[in-house]
């Protein structure tokens, strides 16, 4: 088991020099990557969780990626990793114009802060989902419905950025499930982001009785 928790942590190192802006926190960024490029990152979450990602663009307007992780990896307690990885996929319908958002639909399989008792995640993946994106300035937003294909769930969410320097933004992001109170989630946070290099610290789950604390760290580059 030990072997398998530094083969782990190795591989994750190996992926993730110091997250593209691939998400606002838990949910999707409207922005898609161009051809050839990829974007490798980490997340350390609450429970000592590790989940790594890394995604590609084999083809404009279509980013794929995969992500594998797992709760405990940090700490004295037995690892417990996830059962599958998750998938994610994105298309581009849409670039953005003068008046006319930008438009992606996309799949994602990932969830996140895994729940023994329920035998599951306690942040439910997006699943499909249609999102909506503009930038106004140094605001970058988006807006989205997505279906839990697990659950059977549609939820909303939305995510805003203020870039407030070329290499400094702060992030927010909020999904709701009407038919499930207790998955709403709304999360803040700060991202450092420098020559392709992104740190970003995180504050989820703030309106719930404890808050989660993460750090992501990201590396976007090109073949």
């Amino acid at each position: 088991m030990r072997n398998k928790i530094v083969t782990f942590i190795f591989v994750c190192l190996v992926v993730s020099v110091p997250l593209y802006a691939q998400y606002f926190i838990d949910s999707p960024f409207p922005a898609m990557m161009l051809q050839g490029d990829y974007s490798v990152s980490i997340r350390i979450g609450p429970e000592g969780s590790l989940l790594a990602r890394l995604s590609s663009v084999p083809f404009q307007g279509l980013s794929i990626g995969i992500s594998y992780g797992g709760e405990k990896i940090l700490g004295y307690e037995d690892p417990l990793f996830y059962k599958n990885p998750g998938i994610e996929v994105r298309i581009l319908v849409l670039e953005e114009a003068s008046l006319i958002p930008r438009v992606i639909l996309g799949f994602d399989s990932q969830g996140y802060d895994w729940d023994v008792k329920e035998d599951d995640f306690e942040v439910r993946s997006k699943g499909i989902y249609g999102l909506l994106g503009k930038d106004i300035g140094i605001l970058q937003s988006g807006v989205g419905v997505n279906y839990n294909t697990k659950d059977g769930e549609t939820g909303f969410f939305g995510g805003v950025a203020f870039n407030l320097s070329s290499s400094f933004s702060i992030v927010g992001d909020y999904s709701i499930y009407p038919a499930g109170e207790a998955w709403n989630l709304l999360g803040l946070g700060a991202r450092v982001n420098f020559e392709g290099v992104l740190l970003q610290v995180t504050f989820r789950d703030i309106t719930g009785k404890k808050i989660g604390r993460a750090l992501d760290l990201g590396y976007t580059g090109c073949f």
